[in-house]
């Protein structure tokens, strides 16, 4: 493990976690020593990280020498802690537990289905504002969604999770369906509502919501998918969509 990621910055932490966060830190450079690298004691009982050891015969808090002793019990015990794999996030934690937090990290990247840029979960919403012109439909209690008829995809917040809405044009068909925007645990359903403007017409789908790799970039064969929904373009045309996401 290099230089970059064998230091970590040490969060505000509350309770026990906390003390034991605090006690971790190196004496020079007040950053959380990784169990990965030695740890020395000087003479005056400071632990400081291999890298402020190697650039300091004494130390820097109290000038004695280093007198080769390695500080094992710390080793052992920051060898437990690590950081969150998604670079610009600076949390800190229990190896154990390090995964959930990955999971539902708002630094984590989600593919943008309109243009393939991965974005940060947190600045998903606004990407999709900024660089798509679009609104973010946001359904709560399985309220009925309008998705804009004018546009190829549509994001909606669902739950405090992301889901594309799609329509795809061939020949005289179009494909359309619902996409999750990252990989989630559950499965969901979604009901798929097309109503004429002058609602004449209205017609009714139930279908499951794609994974997110799933025609990631509609080189699928729509045909064999029993997740997508086809109608031909005379029926899709002046159209208003209203799109239901449930588990």
């Amino acid at each position: 493990m290099g230089d970059s990621t064998e230091q970590m910055h040490v969060e505000e932490e509350t309770g026990t976690l906390g003390a034991v966060l605090q006690r971790l830190q190196c004496f020079a450079c007040r950053e959380l020593m990784s169990g990965q690298q030695c740890i020395e004691l000087c003479g005056g009982g400071h632990s400081v990280c291999g890298r402020c050891r190697s650039r300091a015969q004494l130390c820097p808090l109290c000038g004695t020498h280093f007198p080769g002793v390695r500080n094992r019990l710390a080793e052992g015990i920051a060898s437990q802690f690590g950081k969150c794999a998604h670079p610009e996030c600076q949390h800190v934690g229990l190896r154990a537990g390090l995964l959930a937090h990955e999971v539902a990290c708002s630094f984590r990247l989600i593919k943008c289905m309109g243009c393939a840029v991965h974005v940060r979960f947190l600045d998903l919403k606004t990407h999709y504002e900024k660089e798509h012109d679009g609104t973010v439909v946001s359904q709560v209690r399985h309220s009925s969604l309008l998705a804009t008829r004018n546009k190829k995809f549509q994001l909606i917040e669902w739950s405090g999770k992301y889901f594309w809405f799609w329509k795809h044009k061939t020949n005289k068909l179009m494909y359309m369906g619902v996409h999750a925007a990252e990989k989630y645990d559950e499965v969901f359903k979604c009901a798929l509502k097309l109503e004429s403007k002058d609602k004449s017409r209205e017609l009714s789908l139930k279908l499951p919501v794609h994974e997110s790799h799933e025609h990631a970039e509609f080189q699928g064969n729509f045909l064999k998918c029993r997740k997508c929904s086809m109608v031909t373009l005379a029926s899709a045309k002046e159209t208003n969509y209203s799109v239901d996401i449930m588990r």
